[in-house]
């Protein structure tokens, strides 16, 4: 006992520590690790002994955390046989002399946690691709002959659709084409019928030139009847009725009056002529038709008969 006792003289403490499962709670020793960190020193290899009469309550261990942390213990070689040794460190878990002394560097603390935090996230995210994959495998062996009908159908649909498409664009060209060509037909004829409009006011602006021009030579022709009548005319009218009736004669009639018996005489004379020229017209036409079939026949032109139809133009005169 007092071999084992004379050697734990107070010297600085080092620990010694391993990493153990990621689920064990804190030691109450690793508050000294930031002090350790801060003053490395390399030590010869040091092995945690207990004396064998000294009893547990001077090394402070806990129990729920067996073989984590390594108690502290005096910085001293240990004077103990080979076998003594090895039981110890095979006890606590500290490697061999040989393979030298495990230190502590940096904040393994934080280390610990995220490795476990990727190690339990790298799971999670295995399970949940199995689980998606298994029903994706599931889901695709119980509705693959159900989407394959579907599939079909909707093909089906899309291809009648697209067929009445086609078939509604074909005639609704063609429709538009029939509407070009009516569309062209009108066109031409409204420029047909601007073109006679464009004659017609032209021959109408020349009649209301000659009308204008005929009317204006009425006028001029009245004023010098007028003229005439009131002037030489009268003068002369006098002097033949007076020397009429010194002869014992009547008077002459007026001018209006002789004017109006000589347009009735030859209204008369040319309704006698025309009636004349008909009847032999008709006669002529009606003679000359053999000779007109045989001039057809030998290859002859054909002769119009001569003449005016019958009354025309004593109608126009009468009605005037």
């Amino acid at each position: 006992m007092s071999q084992h006792i004379q050697h734990h003289h107070p010297q600085q403490p080092q620990y010694v520590h391993y990493a153990g499962p990621s689920n064990a709670a804190p030691h109450p020793y690793l508050q000294n690790v930031a002090m350790i960190q801060a003053q490395p020193q390399h030590m010869p290899h040091i092995l945690h002994y207990q004396p064998q009469g000294v009893p547990q309550q001077h090394q402070p261990q806990p129990q729920h955390i067996p073989a984590q942390v390594a108690a502290p213990a005096p910085m001293q070689q240990v004077s103990q046989p080979q076998t003594s040794g090895q039981a110890s460190g095979s006890a606590s878990g500290v490697p061999s002399a040989t393979n030298g002394p495990v230190v502590a560097q940096g904040d393994w603390t934080k280390d610990l946690v995220q490795l476990a935090k990727q190690a339990e996230l790298k799971y999670v995210l295995d399970f949940y691709y199995f689980i998606f994959f298994f029903e994706w495998s599931l889901v695709s062996e119980l509705l693959g002959p159900k989407t394959s009908i579907l599939s079909d159908g909707v093909s089906k649909k899309l291809d009648d659709h697209v067929t009445d498409t086609h078939a509604s664009l074909e005639q609704k060209s063609k429709a538009i084409q029939d509407l070009k060509e009516q569309k062209n037909k009108l066109e031409s004829e409204r420029q047909r019928l601007l073109k006679c409009l464009q004659e017609i006011n032209s021959d109408r602006d020349q009649a209301d030139l000659a009308q204008g021009t005929l009317e204006q030579e009425c006028l001029d022709l009245q004023t010098k009847i007028t003229q005439l009548s009131d002037g030489e005319y009268a003068i002369a009218k006098n002097d033949v009725d007076r020397l009429r009736q010194e002869l014992g004669q009547p008077s002459l009639p007026s001018l209006q009056q002789t004017l109006e018996d000589r347009t009735a005489q030859y209204l008369t004379e040319r309704r006698i002529n025309g009636n004349e020229n008909g009847g032999e017209s008709m006669a002529g036409s009606k003679r000359s038709a053999p000779s007109d079939s045989a001039s057809q026949h030998d290859g002859g032109p054909v002769k119009r008969p001569r003449g005016r139809p019958k009354g025309s133009k004593n109608k126009k005169v009468t009605s005037t």
